[in-house]
């Protein structure tokens, strides 16, 4: 009753922004770090398989995006500035460059305050940007950076700092703004910025799972969103709730959501944690009636990740987690069917090309592992720097953000 894939659905959805020149969001199309791309090399590193790369100024843990030959980042140049960097992606050039003022603030150490990743269209650049106090929402003019409108969204209370990136619909642009004590998911007009729907949401603890799309067979949309207290399915173009699925935790307190909720073949894959090692990670099962809630069918409380996101694949779930392992369980069951230590720490999510898994390690590893049943190190590719924004990959193109750096990797013509 459900499409095969969310990279399917999106398909018919935004058929041009699947095209492999583009990685419009946040883990590229509708969120499942699946690329179209064949052709990217296996092994590679700051001196193999680089067609060019680029310092970013200041710091920033904001993921590359792209939009046919332009590259999209957000960083923090300085404590009292922010930055939205257009690249050319045939050579790392700058584009043009649009600054905002901000101020240094109290973050967790591994945040930043340029942790977002924006958003495109192809006619105009969505991100939302923390100034130490405030989270304002901004569109850009793809062409020269021009701000078209921007929503201030008020002040952001967690000690972890903001994080979360917008996502867009059709017509919508789409933000949960989600922090300590409370949460209201907004919908605002892509084009002019006005407000669409807003809708109050329950909330414990800041968290930054970014939304997703799910197409019903019928061809009706769902926008999913995932946060401490719920996963809530709501109407993407009037706000009206679906249903929601509630957490039930056995831990001392209600658990924060990080990675990104995944749906394949009628299930939800979702994840949550906290920094003394809690986690909770369950699979659901979507059912037939668009207005019932999921049903859960598995859990696991030891070894999925909790800030990296997952990828599906041919029933089967692969991801690497904080602690450092890969693992490869079944999708409808949780079964292990491999689970192996790496001993790196992960905090980007991985993406899958050709059926291979890049995982990008916070100490500047990225590991290439063969998306199957069997267990295969492909390939371990180190870097000089650390890495915590998740990849990207466009018209066969890797793009790789260090700390200081932005690679691109590719295959010499």
């Amino acid at each position: 009753m459900f499409r095969a894939s969310c990279g399917l659905v999106m398909s018919l959805v935004l058929a041009s922004s699947l095209s492999a020149n583009n990685w419009e969001r946040f883990r590229g199309p509708n969120g499942t770090g699946v690329a179209a791309d064949k052709t990217i090399p296996v092994e590679f590193g700051p001196k193999q398989n680089v067609l060019w790369k680029v310092a970013i100024p200041g710091k920033g843990h904001s993921s590359p995006i792209i939009w046919g030959e332009k590259l999209f980042t957000q960083t923090a140049p300085t404590p009292g500035e922010r930055s939205l960097l257009c690249l050319n992606v045939k050579d790392g050039s700058k584009v043009w460059e649009t600054k905002l003022p901000g101020v240094a603030a109290k973050i967790h150490k591994l945040n930043s305050l340029a942790s977002a990743t924006p958003a495109c269209d192809g006619e105009m650049v969505y991100a939302a940007f923390w100034d130490g106090s405030d989270v304002t929402l901004y569109a850009f003019d793809i062409k020269d950076g021009a701000k078209k409108w921007e929503k201030n969204l008020g002040k952001f209370t967690s000690q972890h700092g903001a994080g979360v990136s917008p996502v867009i619909f059709q017509d919508k642009v789409f933000y949960p703004f989600d922090m300590d004590g409370g949460s209201t998911l907004y919908a605002f007009d892509k084009k002019s910025g006005k407000l669409a729907w807003k809708s109050p949401r329950d909330a414990y603890r800041a968290c930054y799972s970014i939304p997703t799309i799910l197409e019903r067979s019928n061809g009706k949309a769902e926008l999913l969103v995932t946060s401490t207290t719920a996963i809530t399915s709501y109407d993407p173009h009037t706000g009206s709730r679906n249903w929601d699925w509630k957490w039930t935790f056995t831990s001392k307190m209600p658990l924060r959501t990080i990675a990104s909720t995944v749906e394949a073949d009628g299930m939800i894959y979702a994840a949550s944690g906290d920094g003394g090692g809690d986690r909770h990670a369950v699979a659901l099962k979507l059912p037939t009636v668009q207005s019932a809630a999921p049903v859960e069918v598995w859990d696991n409380k030891k070894q999925m990740p909790y800030v990296p996101s997952v990828l599906t694949r041919d029933g089967y779930i692969y991801f690497v987690n904080d602690s450092g392992f890969a693992g490869c369980f079944e999708a409808k069951t949780g079964k292990e069917i491999w689970f192996e230590r790496l001993g790196s720490k992960f905090y980007a999510s991985p993406i899958m090309i050709d059926g291979k898994m890049y995982a990008a390690s916070e100490d500047g590893n990225v590991f290439v592992i063969a998306c199957e049943p069997k267990y295969e190190l492909l390939a371990r590719n180190r870097f000089e720097e650390l890495i915590h924004a998740t990849p990207a990959v466009a018209d066969e193109r890797l793009f790789i953000r260090t700390g200081s750096t932005l690679f691109c990797i590719g295959t010499k013509k």
